[in-house]
């Protein structure tokens, strides 16, 4: 059985999941371009800490992106209420027909 997406304003175990692995991409690619500028890898805080701060910021935004989607993937639109037809991005930004 497929897992409920979070609606506006929540977050679940999926996202949260899904931040976590994002922090981590996010320290491997800030940990090869920190190596690469530096030449070499020295294990201080010195060398780790823009890892660390990037994959911690990439982590956030992923989970504060979520938390503005809703359960439709939509950002920063509410639920549509049971039975309302859902509307696309297209839709969404047409003008009403005559």
């Amino acid at each position: 059985m497929a897992t409920p997406k979070s609606v506006l304003g929540t977050l679940n175990w999926k996202d949260i999941a899904k931040g976590v692995i994002m922090v981590v991409i996010g320290a491997i690619i800030a940990g090869v371009e920190t190596a690469i500028q530096q030449g070499s890898i020295t294990f201080t805080w010195h060398f780790f800490q823009p890892i660390v701060y990037t994959a911690l910021a990439a982590g956030l935004a992923y989970l504060l992106k979520n938390l503005g989607t809703n359960s439709q993937d939509q950002f920063a639109t509410k639920e549509p209420e049971p039975g309302e037809p859902i509307k696309t991005v297209v839709e969404t930004i047409q003008p009403p027909k005559p």
